[in-house]
Parts: C-alpha cells; sequence; structure tokens
C-alpha cells in the first residue's frame, strides 16, 4: 500500500522535476478568429486588434486558458462571436487599453461549449 505522501509524489512528480512547461508568447498585430496555437498561451498584442472567440471551437476544451496582454498604448478586444458568451453574455466583449509605457494583463479560461470568462478587464 502506497503512502499519500508518496502517491502524490508520484502523481506530480513528472511536472516538478526537468524543465518547467512555459508559455509560448504569440505575437498579435491584427485582428483574427481564436487559433490553436493560442491555447494556454500569451497572446501579445502590440497594435490595437480583436480576437474573435469563434463558435464550437472545439481545439480548446474545458479548463484550458489564454493569457492576455496589450502593450504600449494597444488595445485588444476580444469578441464572441455570435453563440458564444463572455462573462454570461451572449456576443460579450472584454477590452484591454493600455497606455504608452505600460501593459495591461487578462486572463481568458474556457468554461463551456461556447462559453469563456475573462477576467482582469
Amino acid at each position: 500500500m502506497l503512502s499519500v505522501p508518496y502517491a502524490l509524489y508520484a502523481k506530480t512528480a513528472g511536472s516538478t522535476s526537468g524543465s518547467a512547461n512555459r508559455a509560448v508568447i504569440v505575437s498579435f498585430t491584427s485582428s483574427r478568429n481564436v487559433a490553436v496555437g493560442d491555447i494556454n498561451n500569451t497572446i501579445e498584442c502590440t497594435a490595437s486588434a480583436a480576437l474573435t472567440l469563434t463558435t464550437d471551437f472545439t481545439s480548446m476544451v474545458v479548463g484550458e486558458t489564454i493569457n492576455l496582454e496589450a502593450h504600449n498604448g494597444a488595445v485588444l478586444t476580444v469578441q464572441a462571436a455570435s453563440g458564444v458568451t463572455i462573462n454570461y453574455n451572449a456576443g460579450g466583449s472584454g477590452k484591454f487599453t493600455s497606455v504608452a509605457g505600460n501593459v495591461r494583463f487578462g486572463f481568458l479560461r474556457k468554461t463551456g461549449a461556447n462559453s469563456y470568462i475573462i477576467s482582469g478587464q
């Protein structure tokens, strides 16, 4: 029989040893739909643009996230397509407005088939 501490160690040992998983920085300078490469990574918006969350984006599963950054005067808008909700609002949006010399941060998490929450707006 394994002890609880050993069982916990065995379950997490792979993620606590070796190199850490790191988010990839995804350059974002023009409006587009959410993409597979955005999942669990960081969108670095350096020119005002919109990221659209499309209906039935099944590549992203419930619980997965995207870090959001708007840099140095850029405005990052996250827009829900028809049939998608953001923060429980159908067709909703979130906006991150940075000013020169500053960064605005946010976080997007998938909560259902076509629903997301955004924090840090």
